[in-house]
């Protein structure tokens, strides 16, 4: 053969060995013709040299078409579902390889048309509504009626009970006790205090966190602040802005300075000065409750 045929030759075979890549991928549906929300798979089929490594997209979905990567080995399958109400394509799938040379690269499928069919019957005559049957009518029996009169004497019964617990609780019916005074409510508290054996034991921190609380619950009924709840500095602050400071400040000041020791940083305290401060605390009451309310004689005089 002449140079010029053998020339020709190859240069007729080189466009068709160009235009095949090295690596191409081609989408198979199972169906063509689907109704709405009817799954139907896809398939795709890879061709390449030895060696070739494939990546699929796990979701290849469109607007109209929902494809997800079906579990699979040696080839790769979608599950397919038409949304639409006019005929579709499955849209193409682009996947990546890696050759066994190290190149890689994108091959892509070729949408596939689908034919989107209707889910009515084909025959006019059987499109038409189901007949529509009028309402049954149900019967009541006498076991209706005996569980409803049940029913209305439970509620009356309820009711009853009701009314009559409301006004076993009324406002209007209810006797109103009396409130203690600060100073019999505080000397009753230091009366029991003083029987309660803590001096007797030897339990010096008990006896002061009830004595403090006694002294303080007393002061603030009287002088109307939140005393119970103060610092011993904030209580002896607070004292020395009332009427009567000269009254409570030095016998306040006298417990708290010998409590918080024994109350917070364990202490031991002495016996006899705990009974000096229980003492303490009634002469403070009393004292104030002189200046508060005059002695009757007093009052007499006043009036």
């Amino acid at each position: 053969m002449r140079p010029g045929a053998i020339l020709a030759w190859l240069l007729a075979l080189a466009p068709s060995a160009l235009a095949q890549p090295a690596a191409f991928i081609k989408a198979i549906a199972s169906k063509t013709e689907v109704t709405i929300g009817e799954a139907f798979r896809v398939e795709i089929q890879a061709t390449g040299p030895a060696g070739t490594v494939w990546t699929f997209p796990q979701d290849a979905s469109s607007e109209s078409v929902e494809m997800k990567a079906m579990p699979s080995e040696g080839v790769r399958r979608y599950q397919a579902m038409v949304f639409a109400l006019r005929d579709v394509s499955v849209p193409p799938v682009t996947a990546r390889y890696r050759l066994s040379d190290g190149s890689e690269g994108e091959a892509r499928t070729e949408p596939i048309p689908v034919r989107v069919t209707s889910l009515l019957p084909r025959e006019r005559e059987e499109q038409k509504l189901a007949d529509i049957r009028p309402p049954l009518a149900l019967s009541v029996g006498l076991a209706f009626w005996i569980a409803l009169a049940a029913l209305a004497l439970v509620l009356v019964a309820a009711l009853t009970f009701f009314v009559r617990r409301r006004r076993r609780a009324s406002p209007a019916l209810e006797q109103v006790m009396p409130e203690t005074p600060p100073d019999a409510e505080a000397r009753a508290l230091l009366d029991r205090l003083e029987t309660s054996g803590l001096l007797e034991r030897g339990e010096l921190r008990a006896f002061y966190i009830e004595l403090t609380a006694i002294a303080k619950g007393y002061l603030e009924r009287r002088f109307s602040e939140p005393i119970v709840e103060m610092t011993s500095t904030e209580t002896l602050s607070v004292l020395r802005d009332q009427v009567h400071a000269p009254l409570v400040v030095a016998p306040m000041r006298s417990l708290l300075g010998s409590a918080d020791p024994v109350k917070f940083a364990r202490g031991s305290g002495d016996t006899a000065d705990a009974r000096s401060h229980l003492l303490g605390v009634r002469e403070m009451i009393a004292s104030l409750e002189a200046r508060l309310q005059p002695p009757p004689e007093e009052r007499e005089r006043v009036a």
